[in-house]
């Protein structure tokens, strides 16, 4: 990607090399014309050049436009369509755009073989680690979704941070695996253990207890598609988040709810989950953060959400429900804080209770998008 945005005069005059073959040979400049990886503005002038091309081409290729500006990280594009025929049309708009820019692009992959079209030697190739596992690479990562392997290891500290590293989740689809784990983190930390010394007994059985559970993770399926086939899409379609918070850490989760010809189905989009500050808080300032979680969290959805749908945010605490319908003012400095960041992200906010089986109540408040 680099090499094919060139350096204009006289700046590749700043990529000057000096050389020559023996110190009584004069010495000889050769300048680099073509951006070079490593300098501080090489990923700028990239990503702007690209950004250029699709402001240049938008009128040809919408549809490859909206996808550089919104899918892009760097030079690896990562969308999808309801049907293979939209698969296609992505596929060729995109080609076409980046070609007009000298921005060959290949090692094409998807879920649908049909929707690549493309010559084995432009599609992505799998690594195949075992039976019935193909993995892929994006941005340098490997991550099979279906499949974790973990290697017996000492249990310190150094060894429980590298696993815990391994994991790529950028979505938190297994948030509740990963938040233990954020939690057994801060317990080491709070006892002040040496990077390679050994575990407690009792901080040992706890990590085999974790370990028990990240094996869990090889069955886990998650759906990528989450709308229902349809050839209209229909004004029903929502998004509900959820947040809840303890002691020990709180979270938040989007799931959306398609439904067409009466057959409904809900899926997770996304979660996010944070540890309990060591500063003790009181479940109420806790449920608070979590909603402002779930908010943060609903408003970056919102961003890049593609249809028109209806956003509800549901909260198992009255009194979160009752700081964010009083004015920021009232309240001391943390509850204030909090209720004015929730209040940016949504309008006109809207109470809504749903009595639980367990005989508590769901509190909701609809975002306005």
């Amino acid at each position: 990607m680099y090499r094919c945005v060139r350096v204009t005069h006289p700046h590749q005059f700043l990529q000057c090399t000096l050389w020559r073959e023996r110190p009584e040979d004069e010495v000889q400049v050769y300048s680099l014309d073509t951006v070079t990886y490593g300098t501080k503005p090489a990923g700028f002038s990239t990503i702007r050049a690209m950004q250029q091309l699709f402001y240049d081409e938008e009128g040809k290729f919408p549809v490859a436009a909206k996808i550089i500006r919104t899918n892009f990280y760097v030079d690896d594009p990562i969308a999808g369509g309801d049907t293979i025929e939209k698969g296609v049309e992505i596929r060729q708009q995109i080609k076409a755009l980046l070609e007009r820019g000298h921005f060959p692009i290949r090692k094409w992959c998807s879920n649908e073989p049909a929707a690549l079209g493309v010559d084995d030697s432009d599609r992505e190739k799998t690594l195949k680690f075992h039976e019935e596992t193909d993995v892929t690479k994006a941005l340098g990562l490997s991550w099979d979704t279906l499949w974790t392997e973990w290697t017996e290891k000492s249990a310190t500290k150094r060894n429980i941070l590298s696993a815990f590293a391994r994991f790529f989740d950028p979505l938190r689809l297994i948030a509740p695996i990963i938040t233990k784990l954020k939690i057994f983190m801060q317990v080491l930390w709070k006892d002040k253990l040496d990077w390679d010394e050994s575990l407690l007994q009792s901080l040992h059985s706890a990590w085999l207890e974790h370990m028990s559970q990240i094996a869990t993770v090889a069955c886990l399926k998650l759906p990528r598609f989450v709308l229902q086939h349809r050839l209209f899409y229909s004004s029903s379609d929502e998004i509900h988040g959820f947040c809840d918070a303890s002691m020990a850490a709180y979270g938040a989760c989007i799931y959306f709810r398609s439904e067409n010809q009466g057959i409904v189905s809900s899926n997770l989009l996304c979660s996010k989950s944070r540890v309990a500050p060591l500063q003790t808080l009181t479940i109420p300032k806790l449920e608070l953060s979590a909603a402002l979680l779930l908010s943060e969290l609903a408003s970056k959805v919102a961003q890049i959400a593609s249809r028109s749908c209806t956003f509800h945010c549901w909260s198992d605490s009255t009194m979160v429900l009752a700081w964010i319908h009083q004015p920021p003012s009232d309240f001391n400095i943390f509850v204030s804080n909090r209720i004015s960041q929730i209040e940016e992200r949504t309008n006109d906010l809207e109470a809504r209770t749903v009595k639980a089986e367990s005989g508590g109540y769901l509190i909701s408040w609809m975002y306005p998008y």
